[in-house]
Parts: structure tokens; sequence; C-alpha cells
């Protein structure tokens, strides 16, 4: 291997010698030979070739997929298609907007094993011998930490000086004692954890790296995050430049003397945080020149280690600002060494070859050790997955996808709304009312008909947009162009075909359709609802909970209908259909909640509760006071059995197995009941607001003379699912974070399939009272 000059990224040339320097030449071989050879029979103190048992965490921060590796970077792009090579998506428990404030969430939900918030004072990290320039100079930082918090700095490692306000933060997000994870279970289990690299600049210090490995009280015991490792360069972005000989020489340093070391390589992070002060094209062309010293390090760590027994991880914690912008946070992730062979990172949170998130790096660090995973901790460790020949290219196409999905879903859906909101106008207008007052439409059979149709179509609106996800496209003409022709060719065929018959009418065809299709998609890994258009983020289908909030709500809206307007007539009330039918609706429920994919707790409670308010609603005795009282204690009593087959079977909330006994599992839950109760609160004046109309309208309702009083008895299925519909959104908007999303379309289809039943009503009675009106125009 050449010996590379770490400063210049020179790399000597080695030409023709002139005969005269053979002999020199041959000296110089021999001498070095036995060198060699005294070095294998007595290994040099302090060496740290080819180490064992090592784990090097090589941070790369604020690059995208499409920035790294590239052919730029050859090191690390050989490592990417000769180990394994994958995604990892990078939310947080922050708010996240593509504006986000730098409070370091990203690094400390690495060390924590579950979403994290992090704090304005989180970048203060400091070598315990140092002196903080804000503090006059008169006091090290190992001397401040012990005033702030009482405890204990090490001498030769780093206090994170913010760690108190990170800690502090985090509690009313549940995962408080989450923080500073990673460094306490390895200080526990006998190994030594170590933090070097900064990303400074001249305005202001960002260190970040001990974020990830300190303990519970924000020490790290070895490290040097100081200005040691970097030069002041004037003409580089933030004023700083990393020097990768120091990098290089401190590393060699602390892997001598700890078992896991977190390197910061600091430049790529330093120049994204200038980002919005730079040229576009002065940023890519310094991205790319410290990508290119990023990889000639990457090499130099490698060669440190012995593969077969240690493991290297280069992570990106945080998406560049660029991509955040655009709703993007998948970073490039490689593992190489013990464990990890060649193909597509994998885990059992995210559940997608090629994907893996944030939150799974913990139990794959304590894999490694091979330490126990917490209950508290909610990814997954790690693993290799057989992948596609060129798995990095696999990788970009798919993150280009998501680019074009991004860009492309709005136009689209918003198109598609507007046209619902039409069809929803033309459909009130064809109200005998409406129609008499106003005097239009002239020939109301025709009019309703036509509505009745357009509603029919656009019903299968929500099915094309999850098909299409099936195809890759560069743009917006196929999208458009296939949305457009699948939702007419289905939703006519649909009215055609099912035209006459009276219980699998358009709508019931549509719903089972667009349901069976969900359902099936789920059962084979769930690649149509991957990059689904139809939803809040392009990111939905990555979540590592499940069934997205939006995907859960049109999977329980057209099965409800669809199994309301195929059940038919009185059939639900009695005999052995009823207990059919509750059967049907719990399977339902476990699918929304406990699918292939994984828990989605609010998704559970919602579908639980709308499935139980139809099977009360189409009894014969319909509601009461008990009934009421125990469709709520069946809802709870529910959720808590599904959490603990999540727990216990599919560790989606919970890493691994439960280990930590009853404790554990009662921590788990009250975590989850603090998550769960925070999103409650975030909708509790929508919630309340909608829940009093909600009372107001069932008051209304009541009435003796009450259009919807004699609906419930000529039309009791449709009204039951109309019923539970209105209760199952308001449910879903309290239990989810994404309930918006939820409730937004289950009141779409419900409101489609009423447009469709209520003119065809309304047809059938103006067939009956107006004799003259020929059945063609209606």
């Amino acid at each position: 291997m050449y010996n590379i000059d770490m400063e210049s990224g020179a790399i000597p040339r080695y030409g023709y010698r002139h005969p005269r320097a053979a002999r020199v030449g041959l000296i110089s071989i021999t001498v070095a030979v036995i060198m060699m050879l005294a070095f294998i029979q007595v290994p040099a103190s302090g060496s740290t070739a080819g180490l064992k048992g090592k784990l090097v965490v090589l941070i790369v921060d604020r690059v995208g997929v499409a920035d790294f590796p590239t052919t730029d970077t050859p090191f690390c792009l050989s490592l990417a298609r000769r180990r394994s090579f994958g995604m990892m998506v990078t939310h947080t428990a922050e708010r996240e907007n593509g504006k986000e404030p730098d409070l370091g969430a990203d690094y400390v939900t690495l060390g924590a094993g579950a979403r994290a918030r992090g704090a304005l004072g989180a970048p203060l990290s400091f070598n315990s011998s140092e002196r903080p320039a804000g503090y006059g100079g008169t006091r090290t930082a190992g001397e401040l930490f012990r005033g702030f918090t009482g405890g204990s700095a090490p001498r030769d490692g780093v206090v994170c000086l913010g760690y108190t306000q990170v800690a502090r933060n985090n509690e009313g997000a549940g995962t408080g004692e989450n923080v500073g994870l990673m460094g306490r279970l390895l200080r526990e289990g006998g190994f030594e954890a170590a933090a070097l690299g900064n990303c400074d600049s001249l305005q202001k210090v960002v260190r970040l790296a001990p974020l990830v490995c300190c303990d519970e009280s924000g020490v790290v015991p070895l490290g040097d995050v100081s200005d040691n490792t970097a030069v002041l360069a004037p003409g580089s972005p933030g004023g700083y430049r990393t020097r990768y000989a120091r990098l290089l020489a401190e590393s060699r340093r602390l892997l001598a003397a700890s078992d896991l070391l977190v390197v910061d390589t600091g430049e790529t992070g330093r120049i994204d945080r200038e980002s919005g002060n730079m040229d576009p094209g002065l940023l890519a062309r310094e991205r790319a020149a410290a990508l290119r010293r990023v990889d000639r390090f990457a090499r130099e760590m490698t060669s440190m280690l012995d593969l077969d027994s240690s493991l290297l991880l280069v992570v990106t914690p945080g998406a560049p600002m660029e991509a955040r912008e655009e709703g993007n946070y998948l970073t490039p992730f490689i593992a190489a060494g013990r464990g990890f062979g060649r193909g597509l990172l994998t885990s059992r949170s995210a559940r997608r070859p090629g994907l893996v998130n944030n939150v799974d790096f913990l139990p794959t660090v304590l894999g490694h050790f091979d330490l126990a995973v917490p209950s508290g901790v909610v990814g997954s460790e790690m693993k290799t997955t057989n992948g596609p020949a060129d798995q990095v290219g696999y990788l970009e196409d798919l993150n280009a996808q998501f680019g074009v999905t991004r860009k492309a879903r709005w136009p689209i859906v918003v198109t598609y709304l507007s046209l619902v909101l039409l069809t929803i106008c033309l459909a009130a207008l064809c109200l005998p009312a409406a129609s008499r007052r106003l005097g239009w439409p002239r020939d109301l059979g025709r009019a309703a008909r036509a509505t009745g149709v357009a509603a029919v179509v656009l019903l299968a609106g929500p099915l094309s947009f999850l098909v299409v996800s099936a195809f890759r496209y560069g743009g917006y003409t196929f999208p458009v162009v296939f949305c457009a022709a699948f939702t007419l060719v289905v939703g006519l065929g649909a009215w055609l075909l099912q035209r006459g018959r009276p219980r699998m009418d358009p709508v019931v065809a549509l719903c089972l359709l667009t349901a069976a299709v969900i359902v099936a998609d789920l059962s084979f890994g769930g690649r149509l609802v991957m990059m689904p258009l139809l939803g809040v983020s392009a990111l939905e289908g990555m979540r590592f909970y499940g069934l997205t909030n939006t995907l859960a709500g049109l999977l329980l809206a057209t099965s409800l209908w669809g199994i309301s307007g195929l059940w038919g007539g009185g059939a639900l009330e009695r005999g052995a259909a009823r207990w059919l039918l509750l059967l049907a609706l719990l399977g339902l429920s476990f699918v929304v909640g406990f699918g292939a994919l994984g828990a989605n707790v609010g998704g559970f409670i919602a579908a639980l509760a709308t499935s139980l308010t139809f099977f009360v609603a189409t009894s014969k005795r319909g509601f009461t006071l008990w009934r009421t009282a125990g469709v709520a204690l069946a809802t709870a009593a529910g959720t808590g059995v599904m959490i603990l087959l999540d727990s216990v079977l599919a560790h989606t909330h919970a890493g691994k197995l439960v280990s930590g006994g009853g404790g554990g599992f009662i921590s788990l839950v009250q975590r989850k009941l603090v998550i769960q109760f925070g999103q409650i609160s975030f909708f509790l004046l929508p919630a309340l607001v909608l829940m009093a109309a909600v009372v107001a309208m069932a008051l209304w309702l009541r009435r003796p003379d009450s259009f919807w009083r004699k609906r419930w008895e000529e039309e009791k299925l449709q009204t039951a699912t109309l019923f539970s519909m209105v209760v199952g959104s308001l449910v879903a908007l309290v239990f989810n974070d994404t309930g918006v999303a939820m409730l937004g379309v289950m009141t779409l289809v419900t409101v489609l399939a009423m447009i469709y039943y209520l003119l065809r009503e309304g047809g059938r009675a103006t067939r009956r009272t107006r004799p003259d009106v020929p059945v063609s125009t209606l």
C-alpha cells in the first residue's frame, strides 16, 4: 500500500532507477526484510496494525447517497460494492421541516437506540483538560463539568457540557433513559469508548461525536475533540480544515487503548453547515474535495483493522441541508468487517433490503460486543441480505426515485383532491332541495348519474397511487398519465361491470379491490407502500413501525365499506354471520396494526375502535351506555395485547426479545404511553372540537323527524359504516402523530361512497315519482 501524504493527498511516484542504485536498493530491501521479521517475532509496543475485536465508527456527516460513495472516492466505493451497503433513515424526535436548527439530535439518536431530541448546548463537548474560552480560560472543562453535574471527569477523556440539557429535553419525549445508553452499556460490559474529531468553525464550537458514545453522565473515557485535529484555513468553509495526519495518529493511539472509537472527519459537516452562504458550484467542489480526503483517510483507517474480527462502520448521522429541504432524510451507510459480507443492509425494524434506521445503530454496536439490547431500544441489529449485482447503483436509483416521487406527488394529489372537491359540489347541487332552489341542473337525472359515475371513477384514484409505485420513472409525465389512465379504466370498468348487481356494486368492487391489493402487497414485502404518492411524506413507506397511517386509513375505510356492501341486508344482525363478521373485523385490525411490516400502535387503536363501533352499530339493539363503555374497554385491552405481541414477537418497538423482565416491559409500556399522550396533546384542541361536533350531530340525528333516523331504519349498513368512519377517524386523529392524514383518507373514501349511494337512491326515487323520465337518463 502506498504511504499517502495525508495533508496533500499526494501519492509518491515510482519510476526507473539507475543501475548504480541497484546495490543500495538490494541492501535496503535486505534490511527491510530483517526488520519485518523482527517486527513479526517481537511486536512493537503500542502498534495498532491488524487490531482485533475493535469497532470504528467513521462519521462522514451531511452527505447524501448521490454524493458518497462515487468514483471520486474509490476506496469507499469498493467497500460499498464488496461489503455491506445501505441507506439510513435519519429521522429524529425533533420537528423536521428542512430548516430545523442544528441541535445534534441525529448524533444523540445513534447512541440512544430511539429517536431522540437534541439541545442548543449539545455541540459543547471538550477535552477534560481544555479551557473553554467562554469562561475566560481560567477553568478547565473537567472543572466546569464537576461544577455543573457533581460528577468526575476523566483525565484523558471528553465531557459533554450540554449533556444535562439534552437529557432534560428527552425526558418529555419518553426517551430520557435512552440518552447516553451506548456509553453506559459499554462501560458496564467492560468495554472502553473513545471519541475523536470535531466540526468547529470560526463562528462556533461543533463537537457532536461524543454524543454517540457518552454514558448517562455525559462522559467519554478517552478521546480528543480539541482543535489538535484541525488547522486554521481562512479560504476554507468555516475557516478550518481537518488535519488528517493528526487525526490518523490520534486514531492509532486511541484504538490501542479503546474498544470503540468514534471518529468525526469533520470537513463534510463543516462545509454543509456553511452551505447557506456558498455558491452551489463552490459547495459541490468543496464537498467533492473533502470526500476525496475522507476516502484516503478511510483507507488508512481500514489498514489498522483485522476485518475478520473487527468492524468498520461508515456513518452519516444527518442528511445535507439541500436534501432536507426536499424532504429526503436518507444517507449512505457502509459496514465492513465481522458479521457483514457482501450485500444490502437490512434490519427487523426497517424490513426493507437496503434500508436501515438510525435507531438500528445501537443494537448493531451492542451485537458486535455480544451485549444484550435493553427493552427500551426501538431499533434492531443490522444484518446483510442478498442484493443485486450492482448494489450501489440499485440504491442510487432508489434514492433518485424518492426524489422524483417527492416532486411528483403534490401536483398529482392536489389535482386529484381538487377533482374530488368539484364532485362534492356537483353532488350537493344534485340534491333535490338545492336543485329546486337554484333551478340547476335542468336535467337532474342525467347530472346525478354523471356525478355518481365521477365519484366511482375517483374512488379508484388511491389505488392508482399505490400501483404506480411498482414502476420506476424519472419525471412527471409517466405518473400523471398512468394514474389518470388507471383511474379512468378501473373506475369505469367497475361501474360498467357491476352495474345492476345489488350487493357487488361499483363502490364495493373498488373498495374490496383496493383492500386486497394492499393486503397482498404487505404479504410480499410491501413494495407498493414503499413510495406511495398518497400520504404526508414520500418517506412514509420507510417508517419502522409498520403500515403508514395514511395507508392504514385507506385499508380500514375500503375494507369496511366493502364488507358492509358485500354482506347486505339484515344478515349481519343474527346467527353465525355476526361471529364471522367479528372475526373479519378483528383480522382487519390486526393487519392494520400488526402487519408484515411491523406494529403501528396508533393505527391499531383506530382500526379496533372503528371495527368494534361497526360491529355494535349493526346489531339489533345498537348502542347503549354499557356497550359504548365496552367498546372503549375492549379497544384498550386489545391495544395492550398488541403491544405485548409486538414486544415479544416482532421487536418493532423493542429491538430484541424483552430481556429486562417485568420491570423492563413495564418501562417500555410507560414510554409508549408517554409518546401516545404526547401526540394527543398536539391535536387535542382540534380533536375536542370535532368530538363536540360529532356529539351534537348524534343528538340531532336522534330527532324523530331526522333524515338520518330514517336512514338508520332503511339503510342500516350504510349508515352504520358512515357512523363508524366518523368515530374511527376521530380516534385516529387523537392517537396518531399523522392522524390528520388518516382522518383525511378515511373521509375521502366515505364521502365518495356516500355520493354514489345517495345519488343512486335519489335517482330511484325520481323514477318512482316521475314516470315520464326515461330510465336511460338516470
